[in-house]
């Protein structure tokens, strides 16, 4: 795990790179601390879907402590398509991703058991589906 100093200085780097500039990171450290801590979600940070990301809730404005949100990063993604029109192509390329690969009954039966196992792991427990009795 990052010590709080590494994962300010990485989020800072990411930020700069991705909007070429450093001044739109203008959040202390203390402050960036502060509220990660605060927000209870510190250890969940992270890209995937259900982990949190600080983000800018006014994009025109720069990263300040009075500009910074803790959200669930498929928030993050839901307001970064917030009034995006897509194209019928784009669409049926969507709608064809979802529909994925059909699988084979010993396939869905091990993905089955790796679900189950990375719940008991969590602590979590799971109903029964078909595979499970």
């Amino acid at each position: 795990m990052k010590t709080l100093q590494q994962a300010y200085s990485s989020a800072k780097a990411q930020m700069k790179s991705q909007l070429k500039s450093a001044d739109w990171f203008l959040i202390s450290f203390e402050d960036w601390c502060q509220l990660w801590m605060n927000s209870g979600h510190y250890e969940q940070r992270g890209r995937m879907q259900l982990q949190y990301a600080m983000v800018r809730q006014d994009d025109t404005k720069p990263l300040t402590k009075d500009n910074a949100v803790i959200i669930l990063n498929s928030e993050r993604v839901r307001r970064v398509n917030l009034g995006k029109k897509f194209s019928d192509e784009t669409k049926e390329k969507m709608r064809q991703a979802k529909l994925g690969v059909p699988k084979s009954e010993e396939h869905k039966r091990n993905m089955s058991i790796a679900s189950r196992a990375a719940h008991e792991r969590k602590g979590h427990t799971m109903k029964s589906d078909k595979y499970f009795t």
